[in-house]
C-alpha cells in the first residue's frame, strides 16, 4: 500500500533529526510521480566544519531514505576513526512501516538509536 508523502513530512523529519545529527538534509523525491513520493535522508554525526576537505564521505555519515511504502533503508554509511584506526559504523537494518499515515516517529526513533550506537571519533 502506497502512502503519499509531502514536503511537510520532509520538514517534520528534518526538524526531528536535527536534534540528533549536526548535519541533516531530508528531501522529497517525486520522480515516480506524486503518488510514489519518497524521502531521501543525508545525515552526519559530525559538524560540516570538521569534515576532511569539506567532504561528507569523510565523516560519520548515513545516506538512506523512506520509500513510498514507508520502508526506511540505508544505502551508504561512513567510518569512525577510533584510536587511529577506521572502524565500520553499526548496520542500520531495513525498517518496514517507518512512515505510517503521516507519522515519522518510528523513523526518528530508529535513526536516533543508530546514532547513539555509533562510536565517537577519537
Amino acid at each position: 500500500m502506497s502512502m503519499p508523502m509531502n514536503a511537510a513530512d520532509a520538514l517534520t523529519l528534518q526538524t526531528a533529526l536535527a536534534k540528533v545529527f549536526p548535519h541533516v538534509s531530508v528531501t522529497l523525491n517525486t520522480r515516480g510521480g506524486p503518488e510514489r513520493a519518497s524521502l531521501s535522508i543525508v545525515a552526519s554525526l559530525d559538524a560540516r566544519e570538521t569534515w576532511a576537505n569539506g567532504i561528507l564521505h569523510n565523516s560519520r555519515f548515513l545516506i538512506g531514505g523512506i520509500d513510498e511504502h514507508g520502508t526506511l533503508t540505508c544505502t551508504a554509511k561512513g567510518l569512525a576513526k577510533v584510536n587511529g584506526e577506521y572502524v565500520r559504523l553499526p548496520t542500520l537494518r531495513m525498517t518496514r512501516r517507518a512512515y505510517v499515515a503521516g507519522s515519522t516517529a518510528l523513523a526518528v526513533d530508529v535513526l536516533t538509536r543508530w546514532a547513539n550506537a555509533c562510536p565517537a571519533n577519537a
